[in-house]
């Protein structure tokens, strides 16, 4: 079985500090990740990177591991990583796997 990339909508903008903010829509699931990884991992400003899950409708354990592999693509080259807007099932998932830190500091959204 071949997987195909899926691309999903996603909105980018960059403020005067240099921060950008990536805006996924749709799902972050093992079917959507692919696609997204080569956007985000390499979507950030020089200051860093906020990721907006406002418009995010599904999460599995990899959109976690994403943001994880992106927290550190950003925060090695000095940036600062923040995630906003983090769905209450991303949280759930966070919790179950341990790896709160990625979304302890995020506001929620449902």
């Amino acid at each position: 079985m071949l997987l195909r990339k899926l691309q999903i909508p996603s909105r980018q903008k960059k403020d005067s500090d240099g921060m950008s903010e990536y805006r996924p829509e749709g799902p972050i699931n093992l079917n959507t990740v692919p696609s997204l990884s080569e956007i985000l991992l390499t979507a950030a400003g020089p200051s860093g990177m906020v990721v907006n899950l406002s418009a995010v409708t599904e999460v599995d354990s990899s959109s976690l591991a994403l943001l994880i592999a992106a927290r550190r693509a950003v925060e090695s080259a000095g940036g600062v990583f923040e995630v906003k807007e983090v769905p209450t099932a991303m949280r759930t998932l966070a919790s179950l796997y341990g790896v709160n830190f990625i979304v302890d500091n995020a506001t929620p959204h449902d």
